[in-house]
């Protein structure tokens, strides 16, 4: 099972966002923590559904310590937390996820 990091930042309003840096514009939103991971997980499935009926390939997905190397994110480093969530794709089946 494939998992790609979530970036993830509290606004100023005390709303949790997060993003994928290997899934660029895949974003997700909640008040708390958990609601947070639990809409970045079915955003991250929604995004992938859509790359693939574009026939787009999927991007690899990098290691947290890539991410903080490449120097592309430099809020890593700097208070915002990271989620390493699995990609769970919609399959017609039920399938579990721990």
């Amino acid at each position: 099972m494939a998992r790609y990091i979530a970036v993830i930042e509290v606004t100023e309003d005390g709303e949790y966002q997060a993003y994928f840096p290997d899934a660029p514009g895949c974003i997700a939103a909640g008040d708390t923590e958990e609601e947070v991971v639990d809409s970045a997980v079915e955003a991250l499935a929604e995004w992938v559904a859509d790359a693939a009926a574009d026939g787009r390939p999927l991007p690899k997905p990098r290691t947290y310590l890539q991410l903080l190397k490449s120097g592309e994110y430099p809020q890593l480093g700097d208070g915002a937390m990271v989620a390493t969530l699995p990609l769970l794709r919609e399959r017609g089946q039920l399938a579990r996820a721990n």
